[in-house]
Formats: C-alpha cells, sequence, structure tokens
C-alpha cells in the first residue's frame, strides 16, 4: 500500500527485446519534451516517480508540520479568537505548546482535530478551501503525529 508520499525508483533499463526500444525511446521522448532529466550527462537515473503529495500536502513535502503548515492557517484563521487575551473556551491556538493542549498526536479524537472537521463547531470559521484547511489539520495530527516541525 503507498503511503502520502512515496517515491518509486524508475530505472531506465533498455531490453534486447523490440518492444523494450519502444518503451525506452517512448520514455526519452517524453522526457525530452518535458525536459526531465536534463543535466550533467544528459539523463539521471534511477528518475523517481512521485506518488501523492499535491494540494493536501503543501509543497509535496515528505512529512507535515505544526510551524510551516498547521500554524499558518491558525494565525489566519483562529487567532482572532483563540489567543493569549482571548482564549475563547480557554483554548489559545498562537504557540505549538497551548495547541498541543488540544491534540493527542494520533488520535482523530483529538479536540482540534474533532473542531474543525466539517460538522465540527469551529468549521464554518475556516476561510477559503475549508475541506483542504481540516484535512490538513486531521492529517497532521493523525499521520504526522502532531509535529512541531517536518
Amino acid at each position: 500500500m503507498l503511503g502520502p508520499l512515496t517515491v518509486i525508483p524508475f530505472p531506465l533499463r533498455l531490453s534486447s527485446k523490440p518492444h523494450g526500444f519502444a518503451t525506452a525511446a517512448l520514455l526519452l521522448t517524453c522526457l525530452a519534451v518535458t525536459g526531465c532529466g536534463d543535466g550533467p550527462g544528459g539523463l539521471t537515473s534511477p528518475t523517481p516517480v512521485v506518488i501523492g503529495g499535491g494540494a493536501a500536502n503543501p509543497g509535496g513535502a515528505a512529512t507535515l508540520g505544526f510551524v510551516q503548515d498547521i500554524k499558518p492557517l491558525l494565525d489566519g484563521d483562529c487567532i482572532r479568537c483563540h489567543n493569549t487575551r482571548n482564549a475563547n473556551g480557554r483554548v489559545d491556538l498562537t504557540t505549538f505548546t497551548s495547541v498541543m493542549r488540544t491534540v493527542r498526536a494520533g488520535s482523530a479524537q483529538s479536540e482540534l482535530v474533532r473542531v474543525t472537521q466539517q460538522g465540527g463547531s469551529m468549521f464554518r470559521e475556516w476561510s477559503g478551501d475549508r475541506a483542504a484547511k481540516a484535512n490538513l489539520v486531521r492529517r497532521w495530527v493523525v499521520e504526522f503525529q502532531a509535529r512541531e516541525n517536518r
């Protein structure tokens, strides 16, 4: 089973079989058209094929971190009400330490996950793509064990 970001080495092997040459020629043509593999000495091998990443994982990062991925979301949508001066519901979301009071690493039942998901009391407070932001928080807590940094 492939994880959220899987790198599969795809070595270029030329075969003596007729279909092997055709496949290699097609691959080389695709690489030349897209500019992949250009570098000193031409094509590099193995060429990684990345599966996963995308919008749900900013920058295709191999992991999610609070500082890089979650804090910007909370700063933009949550801390106006959940800060050191005005901790609505006694929840302060300004620092990693204070956020971790609402998180149990690895648990989808963590308070932060529950309230920010669709149907949760804070879901409507997300700006922009609510579902993507809620999913990012859930993935950070559950899949990436609520790491402080990537």
